[in-house]
């Protein structure tokens, strides 16, 4: 019996050996992966936080091409206001040349018919 519980003792030992053997190369194993995982993670985080920065980057560039879109908007609208004005103003001016006009022809009429009238009446005056 001392023989059979010797060579029980020897193989329970080698069961233990070989499981810690495999235990250590488990645990390396998953050390390695773990190893891999930091380092995955490591440049995600690195990958994102250059993604965010080009971000923030492109926002603050889009903000000042909408405040540069909105000066030039502005500049625009002051050019067509003005223009407006403009085509008021000559608006405006051609409505009171067409009333002188109006009234020199009104005023050249009138004394024309006058002046008829006076020749006309000269003429009357020269025949009797």
């Amino acid at each position: 019996m001392i023989a059979a519980d010797k060579e029980k003792i020897s193989l329970l030992e080698k069961q233990l050996s070989d499981n810690e053997t495999k235990t250590k190369e488990d645990n390396e194993a998953k050390q390695n992966e773990i190893q891999q995982l930091i380092e995955k993670i490591t440049i995600i985080e690195k990958i994102v936080e250059d993604e965010k920065a080009r971000s923030d980057g492109l926002k603050k560039e889009l903000k000042e091409n909408e405040v540069k879109a909105k000066e030039a908007d502005d500049v625009k609208q002051d050019i067509i206001d003005s223009l407006n004005r403009e085509i008021d103003d000559a608006k405006d001016k051609i409505s009171s040349l067409e009333k002188q006009l109006s009234d020199s022809e009104e005023k050249a009429k009138e004394d024309n018919e006058a002046k008829q009238n006076e020749i006309q009446q000269l003429i009357e005056r020269f025949h009797y």
